[in-house]
């Protein structure tokens, strides 16, 4: 109900798995953390104009022939500008997307240049380019500058706008640093999810941007025709007539290649390390001049995860080893809450 928070409708039933329950309860607590504020909808020519001028036209997209270059050109023309905005404004407020967003040509692209081995391979899906378009204003821009203007992306998370992978590196050879300085034991578990995008339950997901204050129907927009993706192929003998999945056979995940899957995957982490600290897991950093404590519970770079524990006054090997394994398993369950899966590798 609108007029209530979502922890006043999250009611436990029994038998009901305990992450899950811890889950539900941090997006209560975003919920109720995000205050009044609600991602806008509204989609304007100077939206579209300012995504689209931008795109480089050969980019590949669009089983449907409407590729980047047909939006680019229409950037062009105020009056063909503001036929596609309305267009995206009308499928965000009713939540009913286009039956052509449900189609999305498979490629295969080589990870490393020159390597054709099938298992080394990225597959990547190929969706429309308004779609994305959509998905990438509503969720990638709105809705992450307003939980940022908030304060709810955790510093642990380096996949965050400013932030690179070697700002991680840099921050765990720190804190190996502490450890040594301070001659206490320091456990670092490499906890990395399998495939993130594409085991993203949507329950979840739904739950976690409408509490992030995104409304319903972009939600809908964005998860329904996912779940009624079908999947076409594309080879180097060219594109296949018939396709896999269908509504017939829901879909769960976001997809590779989907603009919202990346912040939906980080708002979902944030999760994770909410219910890690609230748990008591991770180590204190103490400043030595004042004397500050700070919790940090590892770093995070899209699915790539180290989880700390240690660093304590009065931490051994054999205290840290069990807090470190409590940790894992903390992380492991909520993650499988969630619709993921760590990799044992």
């Amino acid at each position: 109900p609108r007029s209530r928070g979502l922890g006043d409708v999250y009611k436990r039933q029994p038998g009901t798995d305990p992450a899950t329950i811890i889950i539900l309860r941090e997006i209560a607590r975003i919920w109720s953390l995000m205050g009044n504020g609600e991602v806008s909808i509204i989609v304007t020519k100077e939206d579209f104009q300012h995504y689209w001028k931008r795109m480089k036209e050969r980019t590949a997209s669009s089983i449907s022939g409407r590729h980047f270059g047909h939006y680019g050109a229409a950037a062009h023309s105020d009056l063909l500008s503001e036929v596609h905005a309305r267009h995206t404004a009308l499928v965000t407020r009713t939540g009913v997307a286009p039956k052509r967003w449900s189609r999305g040509l498979s490629v295969m692209l080589e990870k490393i240049a020159g390597v054709a081995v099938v298992t080394k391979l990225r597959a990547i899906l190929l969706m429309e380019a308004d779609f994305n378009f959509h998905n990438r204003l509503i969720f990638g821009d709105r809705m992450m500058k307003l939980a940022r203007e908030n304060g709810l992306v955790p510093e642990e998370i380096y996949s965050e706008k400013g932030k690179t992978p070697e700002d991680a590196i840099l921050q765990q050879v720190l804190v190996f640093d502490i450890a040594r300085q301070l001659r206490r034991p320091l456990l670092v578990a490499s906890v990395d999810a399998a495939q993130c995008y594409d085991r993203i339950a949507h329950a979840v997901a739904a739950l976690t941007l409408r509490a992030y204050k995104v409304r319903q129907s972009s939600v809908a927009s964005m998860l329904q025709p996912i779940q009624a993706m079908e999947y076409y192929l594309r080879t180097g003998y060219g594109e296949s007539k018939t396709y896999s999945g269908g509504k017939e056979d829901p879909k769960q995940g976001t997809c590779q290649g989907n603009t919202a899957a990346p912040p939906t995957w980080q708002q979902i982490s944030s999760l994770l390390v909410n219910a890690q600290k609230r748990a008591g897991h991770g180590i204190d950093i103490v400043t030595p001049i004042t004397g500050r404590r700070h919790r940090q519970v590892g770093i995070l770079f899209v699915d790539d995860t180290n989880l700390w524990e240690g660093l304590g006054e009065d931490d051994d090997p054999a205290t840290t080893l069990d807090k470190g394994q409590a940790s894992v398993n903390c992380w492991g369950n909520n993650l499988l809450a969630v619709g993921g899966e760590l990799r044992p590798d």
